[in-house]
């Protein structure tokens, strides 16, 4: 069924990236996906040749093909992305659709995958297209990550966390000025129902996500973003996550750079 939330569709989204990156990022294909209905190709935009000596970051979108506001953010703002990106001389990843079949029917999950964003601790019934984004990821030391998600069952804004707590708290807090903090978010995940929950933010979740595996391979800060998608509309959830990829940008460009230790 197609969605009636008014996202751009998958083809929407790989047209206008294709219309703005170019010469200093480079819009790539790094494999596909064929279901009955057609062929979905995964699309990654990063430089063709990374900065030395500088951060990476690296932001996800889609995993969940019913939780739009993230892969319309960067529908929306990617020309304001590869410019703060450039400007910042930041090395950048970015999956603006993981799961691009899901996404255009407002489904959860691909055919026959039990879990789209379950990247370690021995996942079973992984879709390929999470396959194919984690073996182009291993390519990439990561040093901050955002995996922008939605809840439809809890009201407000939380997040996911691994890394350095302060800087986990700006995340949630860009996402706060556009919708209200949940504070403490339902959990129906027997993986993470004894996390450690305090204002908005799980922290430290191994419930095999791509930001737990992430965190086991170094990066300063891994974070999931939750915006309430029952609660609000879709503008307004968008705004939020762009709000997030903002901060990450704000943190990742700070003066000390990728071999500080200072937080």
């Amino acid at each position: 069924m197609a969605p009636t939330d008014n996202r751009p569709t998958f083809d929407e989204i790989v047209a206008k990236l294709r219309t703005t990156a170019g010469g200093e990022f480079e819009v790539r294909e790094i494999g596909s996906v064929t279901y009955p209905e057609r062929s979905y190709p995964i699309i990654r935009i990063s430089r063709p040749e990374p900065l030395l000596d500088r951060p990476t970051v690296c932001i996800i979108a889609g995993f969940h093909g019913e939780e739009p506001a993230g892969p319309t953010a960067i529908h929306e703002h990617i020309d304001e992305i590869l410019r703060i990106v450039h400007e910042k001389k930041l090395n950048l990843v970015l999956f603006p659709c993981a799961n691009s079949w899901g996404y255009d029917r407002s489904v959860r999950h691909p055919p026959g995958a039990e879990a789209t964003n379950s990247f370690t601790h021995n996942p079973k019934g992984v879709a390929r297209e999470s396959e194919i984004i984690k073996t182009d990821l291993e390519r990439f030391a990561v040093d901050y990550y955002l995996d922008l998600h939605e809840d439809d069952e809890n009201n407000g804004a939380y997040i996911y966390a691994f890394g350095n707590r302060d800087l986990s708290k700006r995340i949630l807090g860009a996402l706060t000025r556009h919708v209200p903090l949940e504070s403490n978010p339902k959990m129906d995940d027997p993986t993470i129902m004894d996390a450690d929950i305090c204002d908005g933010i799980v922290w430290n979740a191994h419930d095999g996500s791509s930001e737990d595996w992430i965190s086991h391979r170094g990066a300063k800060l891994s974070i999931c973003t939750e915006t309430p998608s029952s609660f609000f509309p879709l503008p307004v959830r968008t705004a939020a996550q762009m709000a997030a990829i903002r901060e990450i940008f704000v943190i990742a460009g700070r003066p000390q750079g990728v071999n500080s230790t200072k937080d």
